[in-house]
């Protein structure tokens, strides 16, 4: 399994402006261009199924090289796929929901870098959450258990807050 670092440089963007961008690179210089798909919600009844041996072969064969694997922190209306909150939105979620939540997460992400694809792990956050700090001390736990849980897999990358909105 080759290492990689990400790193933000300054590079001159398309249009002649400035910018940072963050570009990932092996332990060998060389830049990784991720190519991927974003899967559905972690807990969604589709979500195993999709991410089957035989489903990521086959976009391996299409070159895909990495999965945005989402744990949405609020379900839909009349779902159980919320980390945080359960169906309407305000309930906390039981603490056996959120380990089966993980477990899922876990079972993907091990399956899919095990066959040398990339995971980003995504924070679900939406916009209609307003302040992405709302959630904070949830999201350190998130990323502190996973953080030391795939310590040592190079090929998981995080996506600390998906779509903030502070009004």
């Amino acid at each position: 399994m080759p290492n990689v670092l990400q790193k933000t440089t300054e590079e001159t963007l398309k249009g002649g402006t400035n910018g940072k961008i963050t570009v990932v690179y092996d332990l060998d210089g060389n830049v990784v261009t991720l190519k991927g798909v974003v899967t559905v919600n972690v807990g969604t009844v589709y979500f195993n199924g999709n991410l089957s041996e035989a489903s990521l072969k086959r976009l391996q064969s299409e070159g895909v090289n990495c999965l945005r694997i989402t744990m949405q922190l609020k379900g839909p209306a009349n779902s159980d796929i919320g980390f945080l909150y359960q169906t309407d939105g305000t309930t906390p979620q039981t603490t056996t929901r959120k380990n089966e939540l993980l477990a899922i997460l876990k079972t993907a992400v091990d399956r899919a870098t095990s066959m040398g694809i990339y995971c980003i792990i995504d924070w679900g956050m939406l916009a209609e959450d307003g302040d992405p700090n709302i959630n904070k001390g949830a999201a350190e736990w998130f990323f502190g258990h996973l953080g030391e849980y795939y310590a040592n897999n190079p090929y998981v990358i995080y996506e600390v807050c998906n779509e903030p909105a502070v009004t």
